[in-house]
């Protein structure tokens, strides 16, 4: 039996920071250390460049997703890459074109660092860019809505309906901007003023549509502003990951009385997921640097032969572990076997694993 719709009115939706602290605060501290370990590593700058063009594309990517945009990962490059002066007539398209416009500032350099000051124009200017020459009936970029709205569904396991008169919307988001703004909220983590922001304008839910975008987007901006490397593109990526987890999470935190443990657990574990996969995806240029120059000390010393580190070379390109049977039958490396016996193949296989630039499993040999 699905649950009864949450209706919020004036009187029930509170703009609040409750939350277990002995749950939270950890999870929030290895996320803060994380990001600002990454965002000091040392980094090749065409790496850098590389994986900051991808956050954003898999951020925008993510956020139409999550709005029903049916594109491909490779069609949404194709949109994003269209000249700002063209937007496209296509609405798939556009829906990526606008995202980008809207998320502009979050992707600009920036030389100061502070506290973004969220207002309701910011709000409304944000949302007309999200929206702007899209055929959403009875939305109109950087206005309220005018009517009623449920958002979810029985099988997303919930659903709940936000405030439904139009003073009211505007009332609630002057008081939304204003604590977010206020001083105690100011000198919280920006991280956790962020997600704060987040939930609390999916609760309000003010525009006909484009919400989660717009609130995305300015998401984004507050962990912009404060100078957070890479942190802004994630929350989008490791919710399009899990979308029905995400939102589950927020009713159950809604259904609580807001108390948003069971929500800020969810946001802080995904954005750790994310900050991990970035980890190793920046650590791997350093890492072969490294296994490089243990390389070449290792035939310095004489403890590796030419053949050997060819071998290993080969199986450090590999995609998958390789067997003995491939390096004896496979091309390219039966080209080093081809007047070797097994038991040579063998012995270097073992010699690598011996010094620990490989390992072995069931399925063959990989790199340690």
């Amino acid at each position: 039996m699905s649950k009864k719709a949450l209706v919020f009115s004036p009187d029930t939706l509170r703009y609040t920071r409750r939350f277990d602290r002995v749950r939270v605060l950890p999870l929030l501290a290895r996320v803060q250390t994380l990001a600002a370990l990454l965002a000091e590593l040392p980094c090749l700058p065409e790496t850098a460049q590389e994986i900051d063009a991808d956050l954003w594309l898999r951020s925008l990517f993510g956020s139409a997703s999550l709005a029903g945009n049916g594109l491909g990962l490779e069609q949404a490059a194709a949109a994003l890459a269209i000249p700002e002066e063209t937007p496209p007539q296509d609405q798939a398209r556009r829906e990526l074109f606008n995202l980008a416009r809207a998320c502009r500032s979050v992707a600009r350099p920036r030389r100061e660092f502070g506290v973004l000051e969220v207002s309701e124009a910011l709000l409304m200017k944000t949302h007309s860019l999200v929206v702007e020459g899209l055929d959403y009936p009875l939305t109109e970029p950087g206005r309220f809505r005018m009517r009623s709205i449920e958002v979810g569904d029985p099988s997303q396991g919930g659903s709940f309906v936000p405030p439904r008169q139009v003073q009211d919307i505007r009332t609630l988001c002057a008081a939304l901007c204003e604590w977010i703004n206020s001083e105690p909220l100011r000198h919280e983590p920006p991280i956790l003023r962020a997600a704060l922001f987040s939930f609390h304008f999916s609760c309000l839910h003010p525009f006909d549509a484009g919400n989660q975008r717009t609130g995305r987007a300015v998401q984004a901006m507050i962990l912009a502003a404060a100078g957070l490397r890479f942190l802004p593109w994630l929350p989008a990526i490791s919710e399009a990951r899990t979308p029905l987890e995400t939102f589950r999470a927020f009713l159950d935190s809604i259904q609580e009385g807001a108390d948003l443990t069971p929500w800020l657990e969810h946001h802080l574990g995904g954005l750790l997921a994310e900050l991990l996969r970035l980890k190793a995806r920046l650590l791997a240029p350093l890492e072969r640097l490294a296994r490089m120059g243990r390389i070449r000390d290792l035939r310095g010393q004489g403890q590796l032969s030419g053949r050997q580190e060819d071998l290993l070379l080969l199986i450090l390109e590999a995609a998958a572990p390789v067997s003995l049977r491939q390096v004896l039958r496979d091309t390219p490396f039966r080209l080093l076997y081809r007047e070797r016996t097994l038991h040579t193949a063998r012995r270097d296989l073992l010699r690598l694993t011996e010094l620990g630039l490989l390992r072995q499993d069931g399925q063959g040999f990989a790199p340690a």
